[in-house]
C-alpha cells in the first residue's frame, strides 16, 4: 500500500457570512379618533330620549373596541349662565351613565366636559362623543 499525500492549495476566496436579519419591531396601530354629534335635547332638559339613546347605542356598538370615551354636553346661548354649565355637564353625565349601563363596551378611561355656545338653535343642544385608542 502506497500513501500519496494530497496537497490542498490555500484558498484565496473569502465567503462573507449572510447578514443577520433584524426582525421589524411590531408597530402599535393607533387609529384616528371617531366622533359623533347627537342632538335632540329639549330646551332646558338633559333627558336622553329614545332617539338619542338609539344613536348612542349604534355608535358605541360600531366602535366597541376603542378604549377611551370622551363626552361633551352643549347648551345654547345667547348668554351663558351658571345653570347652562350645569345643564351641559348633566347631558354629558347622563350620556356616559347610559353608555356604562348598556354594557355594549367597557372603556379604560372616560371624561366628561361641558360647553356653552352663545348661538341659538335646537342643533346646539347636543352631546358630542369621541372614542380613541
Amino acid at each position: 500500500v502506497i500513501f500519496v499525500p494530497v496537497v490542498v492549495p490555500p484558498s484565496n476566496s473569502y465567503v462573507e457570512p449572510a447578514p443577520i436579519q433584524e426582525l421589524p419591531k411590531p408597530v402599535a396601530l393607533v387609529r384616528k379618533p371617531v366622533t359623533v354629534t347627537i342632538g335632540g335635547f329639549r330646551d332646558g332638559s338633559s333627558v336622553l330620549t329614545k332617539g338619542i339613546k338609539t344613536r348612542i347605542q349604534n355608535f358605541i356598538s360600531k366602535y366597541s373596541d376603542y378604549k377611551v370615551i370622551s363626552i361633551t354636553g352643549f347648551t345654547e346661548g345667547p348668554t351663558v349662565l351658571k345653570r347652562d354649565f350645569a345643564l351641559s355637564r348633566q347631558r354629558a353625565v347622563k350620556a356616559l351613565s347610559f353608555v356604562k349601563s348598556s354594557k355594549i363596551s367597557s372603556f379604560d378611561f372616560s371624561t366628561i366636559r361641558a360647553s356653552q355656545e352663545k348661538a341659538l338653535g335646537a342643533k346646539i343642544r347636543r352631546i358630542q362623543i369621541t372614542l380613541k385608542d
